[in-house]
């Protein structure tokens, strides 16, 4: 799954493309670093409005969001 979101969004999402994935079998998943194909299978769907919902409560709440994610390496970390 890919989703693509706006520079202004940065405080709660990753800005330009950002990729997942999930097994067949929807036991795994997380983030796509790097990956090669021979043969892809492709669906697009245009989204204009979709619900963020976060946390009301919680260590959640004392976070700092307002990290620029376009500085953070999309280097994997050791």
């Amino acid at each position: 799954m890919c989703l693509w979101s706006p520079r202004y969004s940065s405080s709660f999402s990753i800005p330009g493309y950002h990729f997942h994935f999930i097994s067949k079998d929807r036991a795994k998943g997380g983030h796509v670093l790097d990956c090669s194909a021979k043969g892809l299978r492709v669906g697009i769907q245009t989204l204009f409005e979709y619900d963020v919902r976060l946390p009301e409560a919680g260590s959640f709440l004392k976070e700092n969001l307002a990290v620029d994610t376009t500085r953070i390496s999309k280097e994997p970390s050791s």
